[in-house]
C-alpha cells in the first residue's frame, strides 16, 4: 500500500458538487429572483430573457476549478511515485485548499473576494508541495524551473511538428548562473591565458560546460569521460572509483561541448584525430579545481577525458590514508633514513601516487632537498621542486633523471618504476646517499619484489636498497546516514577466522528508502579509504632476496614478522562497520 490515494469516482463526485457550487456562487441575487418563476410549476409564469448568471464571474471560477482538480490528482500520484514521506499530508493539503476556496465562493457575497481567496489557497498548497518535492529530486526532474518550462515548450512544438528540441538541447538543466568561474591557465608553466575563456564564452553552450563541471564536482567525481556514440555524446563520471552514467548530450550538441572544453585548454578545435593534452582551472564555490584534459579521435568522433583535482578534498597526511598505527610508524621510520628505496604498489587507480606524496609531506623540505620527476605533476608541494617529463622533447626520461641526480638531491620521487633503465639508476641512487620514493603497478608487495627480480634487476642492489614495500587498494566507505546492519553467516565467520560473537556486518540499504539519502544520494557509500599491507624489509628478507627468492619463502618470512595482509585489513574495516563485505570482495577480485 502506498498510503491514501484518491479514486477517480471521488474526483467525479467532488467535481460535480463543486460545479454546482460554482453555478450558485456566480449567480447574483437578481439572478436567483429570475430563477424562481422558471422553477415554478405555473404555465402562466412570466419568463425573462437572457442568462441567469454573470459570465464574467463564472468563467474565472471555472478556470480555477479546472486547474485545481488535476493538480490534486497530480500531487497525489507524483508524491506516491516519488515515495515521499509526506505524500498523504500534501494530497490532503491541496484537496482541503480547494474545498475551502469553494466554501468561500459559496458563503462570501462578493465572488471576486471568493476567487481571490481560492486562488491564494491553491497557490500556497501547490507551491508548498513543489518546493518540497524539488528538494528531493534531480535538477532535470524539478518543476516550475526554466528547464521544466523548456520541456513543456518542447512538447508543444512537438505537437506542431517540430522534430528537434527548441529548448534544453543538451538534455541537461538549462540553468544559468552556475557558480563556476573558468581560469585559462597552463598548469605546467603557470602562465595565464584569459583569451581561452573569452573564446569559449562566445559559444552559446558555454553555460552547459559550466553545468557539466559543477555537476561533476558536486557529485564528488574525479574524472569526466565524454565519449561519442551514434546518436549522442555519452557522459560518464568516476565517483569513488566507480564509473556512473550521467545525462548525455545529443549528437548535435556534443561536438560543440567538446570544442568549448578544448578552447578552455588552448587546444586546436580543428584537429580532431590526433591526441591533444591540455589543462584549465576553475573556481567552484570558493574551491579551486584543476583539470587535465586528454582528447583522441575515434571512428565515430572525438572523445575527451577530464581529470579533476579538487585540492580541498585531497588526502595529504599519512594518518589520513587508512594505515594502522603500526604500519604508519614503519613507513615514517623508513622515510627518515638517509638512503634506500620505498615502493608503493597497487593497480591503476589504487592511490599509489597519493601515498607517495603523503610520504614526501611527512618530510621537512627545509632540512632535506627534495625533488620529483613525473610524467604529470599531480600535486604541487611547498618547498619541493617538481619536474614534469615531456616525452615530446625527445630526451629519454632516464637522462632527465640523471640530470636531476647531478644536482645532488637528498630525496627523489619517481612517478613510476616501470622502465628497467630508470629502475637501475634509481637502485644505484638509493644505495648511495639518497632516499628514493616510487610507485609500481602490481597486485601485492611480495609479487612486486619477485617481478623486479624477474625483470633482471640486480638482486644484491634490490636487497640492500629496499626499505619498505607497501601494497594498497581503495574501498568505498559506507554512508553513516543510511547503512543497515545484518547478521553475518556463521560459516563465513569461521572460514575467515573472525570472532564468532560478531553480531552484525553493515551494507547499503537493500530496500528503497522513503527519501533519497542526502549524504550519499542513494548510492550507499561516501568517499574511500585505503587498505594496506606494509612489508618491512628486514635482514632475513634481504637474505632471501639476494639468494634466488621465491614467493613462498618471502610470504613465510612476512608471516613470521606478522605482516597484516590487505584482505585482513579489509576484514577489519568490515568488522568496524566502515565498509561492506561486497565492496571488499569487489576491490580484491
Amino acid at each position: 500500500m502506498r498510503g491514501f490515494r484518491l479514486k477517480r469516482s471521488s474526483l467525479v463526485f467532488l467535481g460535480t458538487s463543486s460545479g454546482l457550487a460554482l453555478l450558485s456562487a456566480s449567480a447574483g441575487a437578481a439572478d436567483f429572483e429570475a430563477l424562481v418563476p422558471m422553477l415554478a410549476q405555473t404555465a402562466n409564469a412570466e419568463r425573462i430573457s437572457g442568462f441567469y448568471m454573470n459570465i464574467a464571474k463564472f468563467l474565472p471560477a471555472v478556470a480555477l476549478f479546472l486547474i485545481w482538480v488535476p493538480t490534486v490528482w497530480w500531487v497525489d500520484d507524483d508524491s506516491n511515485e516519488l515515495g515521499l514521506e509526506k505524500a498523504k499530508m500534501f494530497t490532503t493539503m491541496n484537496m482541503l485548499a480547494g474545498v475551502i476556496g469553494l466554501l468561500v465562493l459559496l458563503l462570501v457575497p462578493n465572488i471576486i473576494v471568493g476567487i481571490a481567496v481560492m486562488t491564494l489557497a491553491y497557490l500556497v498548497a501547490a507551491l508548498s508541495y513543489a518546493v518540497h518535492r524539488n528538494g528531493q529530486v534531480g535538477d532535470t526532474d524539478k518543476v516550475l524551473t526554466p528547464y521544466h518550462f523548456g520541456e513543456l515548450a518542447n512538447s508543444f512544438f512537438g505537437l506542431l511538428g517540430a522534430k528537434k528540441k527548441v529548448f534544453n538541447r543538451n538534455k541537461a538543466a538549462a540553468v544559468e548562473g552556475f557558480p563556476v568561474e573558468f581560469i585559462g591557465i597552463d598548469l605546467s608553466t603557470k602562465k595565464m591565458d584569459m583569451f581561452r575563456v573569452a573564446a569559449a564564452q562566445q559559444n552559446e553552450l558555454y553555460v552547459e560546460v559550466q553545468g557539466l563541471i559543477y555537476d561533476a564536482i558536486t557529485r564528488r567525481s574525479t574524472d569526466i569521460f565524454l565519449e561519442p556514440a551514434q546518436d549522442q555524446l555519452q557522459v560518464r563520471y568516476r565517483i569513488d572509483g566507480v564509473l556512473v552514467q550521467a545525462e548525455p548530450f545529443d549528437a548535435e550538441t556534443g561536438p560543440e561541448i567538446i570544442n568549448i572544453v578544448k578552447l578552455l585548454c588552448g587546444l586546436s578545435v580543428e584537429e580532431k584525430r590526433k591526441p591533444q593534452d591540455g589543462t584549465f582551472s576553475a573556481k567552484v564555490e570558493n574551491r579551486t579545481i584543476e583539470a587535465r584534459v586528454a582528447t583522441a579521435g575515434t571512428k565515430v568522433g572525438e572523445k575527451v577525458a577530464i581529470r579533476l583535482f579538487d585540492k580541498s578534498n585531497m588526502v595529504t597526511k599519512l594518518h589520513q590514508l587508512g594505515l594502522t598505527s603500526k604500519e604508519e610508524e614503519t613507513i615514517r621510520t623508513a622515510s627518515e633514513k638517509e638512503n634506500g628505496l620505498i615502493l608503493t604498489v597497487g593497480p591503476v587507480g589504487a592511490g599509489k601516487t597519493t601515498t607517495a606524496y603523503a610520504i614526501l609531506r611527512s618530510l621537512d623540505p627545509l632540512l632535506r632537498d627534495i625533488k620529483t620527476l613525473e610524467e604529470v605533476v599531480e600535486q604541487q608541494l611547498d618547498g619541493i621542486v617538481a619536474e614534469e617529463y615531456n616525452a615530446k622533447s625527445g630526451e629519454p626520461m632516464v637522462d632527465r633523471f640523471k640530470s636531476i641526480l647531478r644536482t645532488d638531491p637528498q630525496v627523489v620521487m619517481l612517478g613510476d618504476f616501470k622502465e628497467d633503465d630508470m629502475a637501475t639508476v634509481a637502485l644505484q641512487a638509493a644505495n648511495t646517499s639518497r632516499l628514493v620514493v616510487s610507485t609500481l603497478t602490481g597486485t601485492d608487495a611480495i609479487k612486486a619484489i619477485i617481478s623486479l627480480v624477474e625483470r633482471g634487476l640486480s638482486r644484491d642492489a634490490l636487497s640492500s636498497a629496499l626499505l619498505v614495500v607497501t601494497s594498497q587498494r581503495l574501498v568505498r566507505t559506507l554512508c553513516e546516514g543510511c547503512k543497515e546492519p545484518y547478521a553475518p553467516k556463521p560459516e563465513f565467520l569461521k572460514k575467515y577466522n573472525l570472532p564468532e560473537d560478531t553480531e552484525a556486518f553493515f551494507r547499503p540499504p537493500t530496500e528503497q528508502l522513503p527519501q533519497v539519502c542526502g549524504e550519499c544520494g542513494g548510492v550507499g557509500y561516501v568517499g574511500r579509504t585505503g587498505i594496506f599491507e606494509v612489508l618491512e624489509i628486514t635482514d632475513p628478507i634481504r637474505e632471501i632476496i639476494a639468494n634466488n627468492p621465491t614467493e613462498a619463502a618471502l610470504r613465510a618470512e612476512a608471516a613470521q614478522q606478522r605482516m597484516t595482509s590487505i584482505s585482513r585489513n579489509g576484514l577489519r574495516l568490515v568488522l568496524e562497520g566502515k565498509t561492506s563485505i561486497d565492496e571488499l570482495m569487489r576491490v580484491l577480485k
